[in-house]
């Protein structure tokens, strides 16, 4: 007589005939062994250490992404112009001003952005995608690929080539910047390379913005209103934003768009070479900011700072109480 273990109860006796076979039992009843024993705690361990070095592996590429995104995000989250139909709930109405202004200005071309970014909103344009000789507007846009190449804080203990000299790259800026000095702004240029400056700014979204090299720059209202608008917000960090800031608060060339908003706080470069008259600001007033970029061909100054007191006004009847 043989016995068996039921899966259903007690050991049950059971009867078979001399040289019948027990009933086989199922996989999960049989001894595997110590054999099968080794190779299974062989398999957890080995799937347990997968598992261990995959949360290792992600937690470490999260941390280096953190580290390192902070400068290449710069590039991959420029803020594109806004297009036609995406155009911001204008509170103030500015568009009818620039229509007449360029209206009753025959024999000159210009290019035009009005953009608000604090306080009552508004978006106007004309011909933000017109290219214009860039003149100095260009020193503007080389900080963009010089910070990225050379943190702010070692900008002052590396120099550049000035007219036979040395000049720290620190000292560099804010003269391109706030005294539009010219060979300053080649010398940077120079330094980090007009091809690369031009491939760089091409993948942060200014295409319509061309260095091939230090005779042939150009650029557009609309580019140049992008990239104020993204250096107000976050494409450089603290410490490079107001070294770049600084230098436009203290800008001396204030004929254009400072003068016409007398009561401003104006952050601005200006652009000027032949027939091109051009300035471009962040413009802060009691009740918000906004960028203005105004780009002229056989345009003035005093143009420029004509039409910003109408846009000031503008805004000021809108919203007076």
């Amino acid at each position: 007589m043989f016995t068996y273990a039921s899966s259903k109860g007690p050991r049950k006796p059971a009867y078979y005939r001399l040289g019948q076979a027990p009933p086989a039992r199922h996989w999960y009843q049989k001894r595997v062994g110590w054999f099968g024993r080794s190779f299974a705690s062989l398999l957890v361990m080995s799937l347990l250490g997968a598992s261990a070095y995959g949360y290792v592996t992600l937690r470490g590429t999260k941390q280096s992404y953190a580290a390192n995104s902070s400068q290449s995000s710069q590039l991959n989250t420029v803020k594109q112009p806004l297009r036609s139909d995406q155009a911001a709930d204008n509170i103030v109405n500015i568009q009818p001003i620039l229509d007449e202004w360029v209206a009753s200005h025959p024999g000159q071309k210009w290019g035009i952005v009005a953009k608000s970014l604090d306080g009552p909103t508004f978006e106007a344009k004309i011909n933000p995608d017109r290219q214009f000789e860039s003149a100095s507007i260009y020193k503007l846009f080389l900080t963009l690929p010089l910070f990225l190449q050379i943190p702010v804080e070692q900008q002052g203990s590396v120099n550049v080539t000035v007219n036979g000299g040395q000049k720290s790259i620190a000292s560099c800026v804010d003269l391109m910047l706030r005294l539009s000095n010219n060979e300053c702004g080649e010398a940077i240029g120079y330094f980090i390379n007009w091809k690369k400056a031009d491939e760089l700014l091409k993948r942060g979204g200014f295409n319509h913005t061309v260095f091939n090299q230090s005779d042939s720059l150009k650029t557009s209202p609309g580019d140049t209103a992008t990239f104020l608008e993204i250096l107000n917000d976050d494409m450089f960090n603290r410490n490079a934003k107001e070294v770049i800031m600084r230098s436009l608060r203290e800008q001396r060339f204030r004929d254009g768009i400072p003068a016409g908003c007398p009561g401003c706080i104006t952050a601005n470069k200006t652009g000027q070479i032949d027939n091109v008259m051009h300035d471009a600001a962040i413009v802060q007033y009691k009740g918000g900011s906004y960028v203005l970029v105004i780009f002229s061909e056989n345009g003035t100054f005093g143009q420029i700072a004509q039409l910003t007191g109408q846009i000031q006004q503008k805004i000021l009847d809108t919203t007076k109480r």
